[in-house]
């Protein structure tokens, strides 16, 4: 039951949601036993993001799961979502900063999993 809450300066249309969307789909699979259909993601687009003390064309993303990862995992999953934010947003690696929180307790479907 994974989460990625997405925030970047471009705009995003429904179009370009729609291809992250399943971009994304594709990459939380890189984390053992996740799945896109256990996937949530957020998009908030347009934001002003300011990165060393001025406003440029950036990207936040977290990523949350339920239960824990191998390192190894990790690396994969911020590199392909670093090349997916550049490809499709124009947005620098060097502008995306991306948090991974691992949770030992998940509420889903109204109950604590």
């Amino acid at each position: 039951m994974p989460l990625i809450t997405t925030q970047v300066s471009t705009a995003l249309d429904n179009n370009l949601k729609e291809v992250l969307k399943k971009e994304f789909g594709q990459i939380i699979t890189t984390i053992p036993g996740k799945t896109e259909k256990s996937l949530m993601i957020t998009f908030q687009d347009s934001m002003s993001i300011f990165l060393s003390g001025e406003e440029k064309n950036s990207a936040y993303l977290e990523v949350k799961l339920f239960g824990s990862a191998e390192r190894k995992y990790k690396e994969i999953l911020i590199e392909k979502l670093s090349t997916c934010i550049t490809t499709y947003c124009n947005i620098p690696t060097d502008h995306i900063y991306i948090t991974i929180s691992e949770l030992p307790e998940w509420g889903a479907r109204g109950k604590l999993l």
